[in-house]
């Protein structure tokens, strides 16, 4: 966090869409914590990220027929 006044909370964060560029954002206090808590888990959830037909080893392949099912 860079700042935080009465009502606003600024932060950083990188805009992946734009070149990974660093950039600069104002939120009110409720905004931020309902944006926060969207990343945690309830109880007894774990987070898999390398998994199914997400995983490295032929990806592409994969969404490419997934894609063409659909």
């Amino acid at each position: 966090m860079l700042e935080v006044s009465a009502t606003h909370i600024k932060f950083k964060y990188k805009d992946y869409s734009d070149g990974s560029k660093t950039k600069q954002m104002w939120l009110t206090h409720q905004e931020f914590l309902r944006r926060f808590e969207q990343h945690i888990l309830p109880k007894r959830f774990v987070k898999i990220r390398h998994f199914g037909y997400l995983r490295l080893q032929g990806k592409t392949e994969r969404l490419t027929l997934i894609r063409s099912s659909l």
